[in-house]
């Protein structure tokens, strides 16, 4: 008898283990695979307010097509940020869902 209910306890552990994994995995926000990360040299061009939100605009100035991203930024960052300053940017860039600033840093040259 003690061997069938260590079974049945092992069995239902075992279940509750696979449902754990399976409800984790599920509820896991993950990054979609065709996100790029990069990391470059920014030159802030504009920066404006929409909605309360704060968003600055920002190419790669070593880029060969120098094609602008928008991208919001918390307002403490906002008001530190200068247009056509130079910075150290890594941002991820999202076709779902835009473009989002990671960090940015006055550049040291």
């Amino acid at each position: 008898m003690t061997t069938r209910k260590t079974f049945i306890s092992a069995g239902i552990l075992l279940v509750l283990f696979i449902v754990s994994i399976v409800i984790n995995g599920a509820s896991e926000e993950k990054e979609n695979e065709t996100y790029e990360h990069a990391a470059s040299e920014v030159i802030v061009k504009e920066k404006y307010n929409r909605d309360g939100e704060h968003f600055i605009e920002f190419y790669n100035p070593n880029a060969t097509d120098k094609e602008k991203f928008t991208a919001e930024v918390p307002q403490e960052v906002f008001v530190l940020l200068e247009t056509d300053k130079e910075y150290l940017g890594t941002y991820t860039i999202m076709p779902d869902k835009g473009v989002r600033m990671d960090d940015i840093r006055l550049l040291n040259k």
